[in-house]
């Protein structure tokens, strides 16, 4: 069973979708959520990250030095 978790946050999409294009080169499966701007409320905008990239529980090591985080 897949267990998803937040690997990073981000302050917009465009890095949350290179972030996530890096990590399936590296064949990781990731995906991107929150990317929507009017699902963060006003204070999302203000203080950033609330884009969420995600993998499986088992692949968090993995993502993490793909992304040298």
């Amino acid at each position: 069973m897949i267990k998803l978790v937040t690997l990073t946050t981000f302050a917009n999409p465009i890095d949350a979708h290179l972030a996530r294009t890096k990590l399936e080169s590296e064949g990781i499966e990731s995906a991107v959520f929150n990317e929507n701007p009017n699902s963060w409320g006003g204070a999302g905008l203000i203080a950033g990250g609330w884009v969420k990239l995600k993998v499986d529980a088992s692949k968090v090591d993995e993502a993490l030095k793909a992304l040298k985080l």
